[in-house]
């Protein structure tokens, strides 16, 4: 698929790249630089602060029954062992 639009933005990143020899810092200081030479007013917001949207049972783990392996052994041994005749 050929766009014409994105093959013109590609072309304009490529030499914007080339003109700054592939410096990504060189490229954002002449990005601040044009941002603050254009006299546009610029908004900076606070770092936003994560919290936790989930609902409490989803974001908290759930209470545990203390892991006890040998009455688990024993629930399971007494299930599979043959019924005895009364």
């Amino acid at each position: 698929m050929n766009d014409p639009i994105l093959s013109e933005i590609r072309q304009i990143r490529d030499a914007f790249s080339e003109h700054h020899h592939g410096d990504i810092s060189a490229m954002l200081a002449d990005l601040h630089d044009s941002q603050t030479r254009s006299g546009r007013k610029t908004v900076s917001l606070p770092p936003r602060v994560c919290s936790s949207t989930a609902p409490p049972s989803l974001s908290q783990p759930a209470a545990r029954q203390p892991y006890e392996p040998d009455l688990l052994f024993d629930e399971i041994v007494e299930s599979a062992a043959p019924k005895q005749a009364s």
